[in-house]
């Protein structure tokens, strides 16, 4: 082998380990940072009060004090709120109408609009959580205290705005972080990523230097071993890989990693078997590296949107969860493995999707081998083929 392959050579590899380890453990660091803020905080909010009296007052200083709320104007008219909105200058408005504290005072029940821009699922969900949280509290003291002016005494007051009560309990994730919800899928889609852009263009260069090497012969025997020594390589650098960014996402970014660790192991072989059959389906697809390459980095998206991760699988048609992961294998790592580590989830909630694993295997793993054989064969037979008829007509010639 010359200087000039070897170099060549060390460069694919420094760059296959590049893709590996150092791509995913950067991105689990800009991504834990983005997302490592608990709550949504000082969301710009605009105020049009058009009472001005003393509990509307009362209501704009909640809403001021909140942690949750940022008030950046006061303006005169429903319609100029709007429009801040629309021009992304506030993502909240609270419109107190005229003769609020007068209807209140009267028990007309008046009624205060709160605008939230909802286009930002983010914002939106908690802005409604703060702000219904601070006017139904406020709604209970107003009342209390309309009922005392009305000569009530405070103990049948309370007696009467109380008369019904619930509590609620958000559990496993109580702070609604966007980090607990979407970084084990992030995880996921990474090693995805990483293991398919690497062992499949490694494969689809193998599948050529084979078309020339009879499988029987020593160099045939010979490069199946290289062939299995690459995908060993791969898997470990990935097993890395994961271990290093669920350390990083726990130590530095607090993300609970609540369940037994050998549950964890256990996926993520799953998940490297399938990926290996994927990377032999591909490999038997594509005679070139660029377009695998490319179809690889585009199926990122619509492999987290479909597997039921991020919209539950029980709001799809019936029927479609299951295809899209017998088709693809993502949905049966990245769900168990955000059941195991925010609940602390035991063996039997995941062996649903182990199974579903390994049919993934069993059915794609001997189905992408056949496929990578076959389509050497047929390589193989072209080329030969090819070659027959171009000695025939030199012969002729």
């Amino acid at each position: 082998m010359s200087k000039k392959e070897i170099l060549k050579m060390t460069v694919v590899w420094l760059k296959n380990l590049i893709i590996l380890l150092a791509v995913p453990i950067f991105f689990t660091f800009v991504f834990g940072t983005v997302y490592s803020k608990t709550f949504v905080e000082q969301i710009p909010t605009v105020i049009v009060d058009q009472d001005n009296s003393s509990i509307s007052r009362s209501i704009i200083k909640q809403f001021d004090e909140s942690e949750g709320f940022k008030i950046v104007k006061y303006v005169d008219s429903e319609n100029e709120l709007k429009e801040l909105i629309k021009r992304k200058k506030a993502y909240a408005g609270l419109v107190i109408p005229k003769d609020f504290q007068k209807n209140m005072k009267e028990m007309n029940a008046p009624k205060t609009l709160f605008i939230v821009d909802q286009t930002n699922l983010v914002i939106g969900n908690n802005a409604f959580a703060y702000g219904s949280e601070i006017l139904n509290t406020l709604n209970a003291g107003v009342q209390m205290k309309v009922l005392e002016a009305k000569g009530m005494n405070l103990y049948s007051a309370k007696k009467t705005i109380t008369s019904m009560s619930f509590v609620q309990r958000v559990i496993y994730d109580p702070q609604i972080s966007y980090m607990k919800y979407l970084m084990f899928g992030i995880i996921g889609v990474m090693i995805q990523q990483t293991f398919l852009e690497v062992l499949a263009p490694m494969l689809i260069e193998d599948k050529k230097k084979l078309m020339n090497i009879k499988f029987k012969s020593k160099d045939g025997l010979k490069h199946l071993g290289k062939v299995i020594g690459r995908i060993l390589f791969v898997s470990v650098c990935t097993i890395i890989q994961f271990a290093i960014c669920f350390y990083i996402v726990g130590k530095y970014f607090n993300l609970p990693i609540r369940g037994i660790v050998l549950y964890d192991c256990i996926l993520l072989l799953i998940f490297i078997l399938n990926l290996i059959a994927v990377c032999f389906v591909f490999a038997a697809i594509f005679k070139e590296v660029l377009p695998c390459v490319q179809i690889c980095l585009f199926l990122s998206v619509p492999a987290i949107l479909t597997c039921g991760y991020v919209w539950p699988d029980f709001m799809m048609p019936k029927g479609l969860y299951n295809i899209v992961n017998m088709i693809w294998p993502l949905g049966s790592f990245i769900n168990p493995l955000r059941n195991i580590n925010m609940k602390g989830a035991n063996f039997e909630a995941i062996l649903p999707y182990v199974n579903m694993g390994l049919r993934y295997t069993a059915v794609w793993l001997p189905l992408g081998v056949g496929l990578y054989i076959l389509r050497i064969a047929l390589d193989k037979f072209l080329q030969n083929k090819k070659l027959n008829k171009a000695k025939a007509a030199e012969v002729s010639a």
